[in-house]
């Protein structure tokens, strides 16, 4: 009964029977004692080794030529059992008597390798690739080097691929042609967004996607209803289904905006922003880029908030538009050390992962500082009241770093 449920469940969902998916392979088992079995190898009519241990059947390829590029490794076993398949595979190549300069080329695994460099070195074999399998290892990311969710060996070459693909699809300089809008109401706007995410208890990348898709959009369409444009573009719809695992009802949006826009409108507003943005939704934001200068600044949990707490202040500053993404977070984190007395305030260490020298940032980490002076007297204060909180340490409450401000005597331009 149980097999012809799980029979008829399994067409149900489409899936092919083992039989199906594997008609060449015939196990030849011969009745033996366990402990004779433990040590039994089988051979199928492939000619895939299959040992037998403890009840499991754990497959070796045999690599009879490993120049034979032409036949992909069709499934990959994870953990402890691909390090242990790459092993046996390096003996049983050996057996074969490879040649001394393919032998050469098989990578030695140890015990403690990781699973990705495991993967990266079996593939480079199978390709003829005799270059070392782990590239130089950062510093900052050494703790790491066990955590296979960090890709360690190949986070800067995301960071790298990142610096490139933040001009493309970039915001521009929009608000000459804008009738309708100002930066003071896309401050109110912003203010709002961050209110709503904090409130939600939402993602942070939920809240850059959404800023992003606002100024996205403003640089290619004129338009009236901004309200209406933030709440489908922002965190409350489109970035949400992005990023959140549960999203707002369109219901809900139209009780927040006390039903001043219909369902139709908000679901239409939805269509034409992702139409127009070609649903180009896959963009490094500057939560990216903060997330690894934060690392490289090495920042205690003070630091840290203070830096976030700069940049979403520079969310709702206008006058940031025109500087690149990762600009406009390595000056969150030079003006948040700033803010609290770092020293150095710029190491060699961030100026090399940012790519930006200390004085490259001093214009545009002035735009941070006076938004930090005015925050405290302004109406729209969401994010000051935000990290006021015990949460976030209170950063707001550190007097702005006015050295990036103040112009020295001797600056001051001479009246004739």
């Amino acid at each position: 009964m149980a097999a012809n449920v799980k029979r008829h469940g399994d067409e149900k969902l489409g899936l092919r029977p083992l039989s199906d998916i594997f008609p060449s392979m015939i196990l030849r088992f011969s009745k033996r004692k366990d402990k004779e079995m433990d040590s039994m190898a089988i051979t199928n009519q492939r000619g895939d080794v299959l040992q037998y241990h403890n009840g499991d059947v754990q497959s070796s390829i045999a690599l009879n030529s490993i120049e034979n590029v032409n036949s992909p490794i069709t499934s990959w076993r994870f953990g402890r059992r691909t390090l242990t398949t790459t092993m046996e595979t390096q003996d049983v190549a050996a057996s074969n008597k490879l040649p001394s300069d393919k032998q050469a080329t098989l990578p030695k695994m140890r015990r403690d390798d990781s699973l990705t460099s495991v993967l990266s070195a079996s593939s480079k074999v199978a390709c003829g690739i005799s270059e070392k399998s782990n590239p130089e290892i950062d510093e900052i990311d050494l703790p790491d080097v066990f955590n296979h969710l960090a890709v360690v060996e190949y986070v800067q070459d995301l960071y790298t691929f990142y610096k490139q693909q933040q001009h493309f699809g970039r915001p521009i300089d929009y608000m000459e042609k804008q009738t309708h809008i100002n930066p003071k109401l896309r401050a109110i706007l912003v203010d709002w967004i961050i209110d709503m995410h904090f409130r939600y208890n939402m993602l942070p990348e939920t809240l850059y996607l959404t800023i992003y898709i606002i100024d996205r959009y403003l640089s290619l369409v004129n338009v009236k209803r901004l309200k209406l444009v933030g709440m489908c573009a922002g965190a409350l719809l489109i970035s949400c289904k992005y990023e959140e695992l549960k999203t707002p009802r369109v219901k809900d949006l139209m009780d927040i905006a006390f039903n001043q826009y219909t369902r139709e409108d908000i679901l239409g507003m939805e269509k034409t922003i992702l139409n127009k943005l070609e649903w180009y939704l896959t963009v490094p934001t500057a939560y990216m880029f903060l997330v690894r200068f934060v690392k490289v600044a090495k920042a205690d949990q003070e630091l840290e908030h203070m830096i976030y707490f700069l940049a979403e202040l520079g969310l709702m500053q206008y006058d940031l538009i025109k500087y690149c993404l990762s600009m406009v977070a390595a000056l969150a984190v030079y003006t948040a050390r700033c803010t609290l007395g770092k020293s150095p305030l710029w190491t060699s260490s961030l100026e090399r992962h940012t790519s930006f020298s200390e004085p490259q940032l001093l214009e545009c980490a002035r735009v941070l500082v006076k938004a930090h002076c005015a925050v405290p007297g302004s109406k729209l204060k969401v994010v000051y009241q935000k990290y006021m909180h015990q949460q976030f340490v209170g950063v707001a409450r550190y007097r702005p770093a006015m050295s990036l401000i103040e112009v020295p005597k001797y600056a001051e331009p001479s009246i004739s």
